[in-house]
């Protein structure tokens, strides 16, 4: 499903946030959005979703296929939310409600968009669950019986269980270690290239998003800097603050590297192995 942002501008109590993005994102194509904390990139994110705060003052278009979200009531967004859209966030901890079990939490989409029985439900819960590299015992666990890794692994579960054709990641993996981001990345990947969804990948990490996307826009202070394929960002970023991103993250992936001398793979958050994670 493409999408497409066109002079979107949002501002929130006169200050403004968002200053005229216009950028795309193809039919099953993986773009990235990357900038510095407080550069508007989540707000992008809360406004495809319809879910920015009543104050807010959009304006522009954003097009999710056919559906312009600019404008539309809350109806409408609360039937694409979930079925045509789906959210990973970025802190599972808190994103998951703490008194109910991982089943109920995955099979809540599916609960709100379709009319299924009970054991159809749970059919594509433990099969999701599988899919992101889960065994089905993590079904019947509390949020705080996980670890980092594996919260995260169940939060791609719910944003993906109904089949959505344009997720959004908002900085999926920044709580956790090196080597869980490179697993949670590559099955978030994985999963979106074989539904054949598009993606928008929202860090302030270039090293996560050479590995997640083939194409990125460099976001500044609400304003769209520089875009282009992530390898050639990568290797000859033109505009200063790209160049100061890339630079980052050359430094942090050389002190990963470092530090993670001598960690094995699949270790999860505080160097625990991710229990009940598929082999």
């Amino acid at each position: 499903m493409s999408v497409n942002l066109e002079d979107l501008r949002i501002s929130i109590a006169g200050r403004s946030i968002v200053k005229g993005i216009s950028m795309r994102v193809g039919d099953g194509e993986r773009v990235g959005l990357i900038g510095a904390s407080g550069s508007g990139k989540s707000m992008i994110a809360k406004a495809c979703l319809g879910l920015l705060p009543s104050v807010a003052d959009v304006r522009g278009s954003i097009r999710i296929g056919q559906q312009e979200i600019v404008g539309a009531d809350e109806r409408k967004l609360a039937g694409i939310r979930g079925s045509a859209t789906g959210l990973v966030v970025q802190n599972p901890a808190a994103a998951l409600n703490p008194v109910k079990r991982v089943f109920d939490q995955v099979a809540l989409p599916l609960t709100l968009h379709y009319q299924l029985d009970r054991e159809q439900i749970r059919t594509r819960v433990i099969d999701m669950l599988r899919r992101v590299g889960l065994t089905e015992t993590i079904a019947d666990k509390f949020p705080h019986q996980l670890s980092g890794g594996q919260q995260q692994r169940v939060a791609i579960a719910t944003a993906l269980v109904t089949s959505p054709k344009f997720i959004i990641a908002d900085e999926p993996t920044t709580s956790l270690d090196s080597i869980t981001q490179q697993q949670i990345v590559d099955v978030l990947v994985s999963l979106v290239d074989d539904s054949g969804a598009s993606m928008l990948f929202i860090t302030h990490d270039f090293s996560v998003l050479s590995r997640a996307t083939t194409r990125c826009a460099v976001l500044d202070e609400g304003v769209l800097v520089e875009e282009g394929s992530t390898h050639d960002l990568l290797r000859e970023p033109k505009h200063p603050v790209t160049r100061i991103l890339v630079n980052a993250a050359t430094e942090l992936t050389f002190q990963r590297n470092a530090v993670g001398q001598g960690i094995t793979d699949g270790q999860g958050v505080h160097g625990r192995n991710d229990e009940g994670a598929a082999r």
